[in-house]
Parts: structure tokens; C-alpha cells; sequence
């Protein structure tokens, strides 16, 4: 993604789920082993399973977390802005050809199979 003027839409989604607590948005999703169309791998059957299971979740995290972020690029002070900001210098800050590694924060199915240590 380009740097410069504005969070990308995927980073923003990721810092708003991961802000909101929304294990079964996109990136949870994808923690999970989801494959979207966009992404150049297969998907798994259990992937599958997954997506098909948390489809409606993902589509209200969708409106809510885009709600947000199209409130904070009109200049308005949502829910969690600050972490946008943050963001926003950290990407602004990248050289070319750098990059940002996010960690995703919320447990994903893999997680809450494993017993707890």
C-alpha cells in the first residue's frame, strides 16, 4: 500500500477490530485461516467452516468499524480515534519500501481450542 494522507482501509480496520474487541471481523477472520478473494491463497474446508459461521458478525464489524473510520477521516473524534491517529503517524513515518508488523491481539479459534496452560 502507498504511504501518506490517510490510514489505508486495511490497517484502519485492523486497528478498529482489534480496538473493539471484534474477534470475528476481517482480521479475525483471517487469524483464523480465512482466504478472501483478494488474497492469492487457497482456503481451506475449515476455513470455509469459519467464514460461513461468523458471516454475520463480519458484516456488522464491516458497517461498525467503517462507520468509524469514514467519522475520522471527515475530521469528527470517534470512538477510538486515537488509536487512528497513532497509526497515522506510524504509517506517515514509514520509508519506501518499509513496512509496519501488526500482531493480531484477540484469540482466534485456534486459540480457544487449545487448554489453557
Amino acid at each position: 500500500m502507498v504511504a501518506g494522507g490517510d490510514v489505508p482501509r486495511d490497517l484502519a480496520h485492523f486497528v478498529l477490530e482489534a480496538a473493539l474487541g471484534l474477534e470475528r471481523g476481517f482480521w479475525g477472520c483471517v487469524a483464523d485461516g480465512v482466504v478472501f478473494p483478494n488474497m492469492r491463497h487457497q482456503q481451506s474446508a475449515a476455513a470455509r467452516q469459519v467464514l460461513r459461521a461468523c458471516a454475520e458478525a463480519l458484516a456488522v464489524a464491516e458497517a461498525q468499524v467503517n462507520a468509524i473510520h469514514f467519522a475520522w477521516r471527515r475530521g469528527e473524534r470517534p470512538i477510538h480515534a486515537e488509536q487512528l491517529d497513532a497509526m497515522l503517524l506510524r504509517w506517515e513515518a514509514l520509508d519506501d519500501g518499509a513496512s509496519l508488523l501488526l500482531e493480531w491481539p484477540l484469540a482466534t479459534a485456534r486459540d480457544r481450542r487449545q487448554p489453557p496452560r
